[in-house]
């Protein structure tokens, strides 16, 4: 624990949050190992516990091997070609869900991120939060499990990425 010079008092270092990027790809390793580095290089993130899940779906240009070399943060799944963006997504997503991240970053293989977009994408969700905490203060809500998403028209435009969609999304 650190101690505040100021006022005497301890502070408390902010919790970390896990964030897991879904990804899947064929036959783009470079492409991928690309996306991947920029994801890693993400600045202002301190507090966050980086993890991805990537679907390699039957790539013969080396690419799941490629990754686990550089990568020991993500988890590879090697299908067999069948499954595509579609499937290839929603089976990253199902295994990372497995895990129980705080958040989760679905991320096509092509996208180079800005280093402080990671970052960007959290203050979005904390700002989108607080709204939903306002919404929950007056309504009362069934007891299910919220899932909240923020739209890729307000992540663009909060942290300056145009022609790039995000989905972020956090289950409370």
């Amino acid at each position: 624990m650190n101690e505040d010079k100021t006022s005497g008092a301890a502070a408390v270092a902010p919790s970390a949050v896990s964030v897991c990027a879904l990804l899947t790809c064929f036959n783009r390793r470079d492409t991928t190992l690309a996306c991947l580095r920029a994801l890693g290089a993400s600045t202002g993130v301190e507090h966050v516990e980086l993890h991805a899940v990537l679907v390699d779906d039957g790539s013969s240009d080396g690419t799941a091997q490629a990754v686990r070399a550089e990568f020991p943060w993500v988890e590879v799944v090697v299908s067999d070609g069948s499954l595509f963006w579609c499937r290839g997504m929603h089976l990253a997503f199902e295994t990372a869900f497995r895990k129980g991240f705080d958040h989760y970053v679905w991320l096509n293989d092509d996208t180079t991120l800005r280093n402080e977009a990671l970052a960007g994408l959290l203050a979005c969700w904390d700002w989108w939060r607080w709204c939903l905490d306002l919404a929950e203060a007056s309504v009362t809500l069934p007891p299910i499990r919220r899932v909240a998403a923020i739209s890729a028209k307000a992540v663009r435009d909060r942290i300056g990425l145009p022609g790039i969609a995000f989905l972020v999304f956090s289950i409370n």
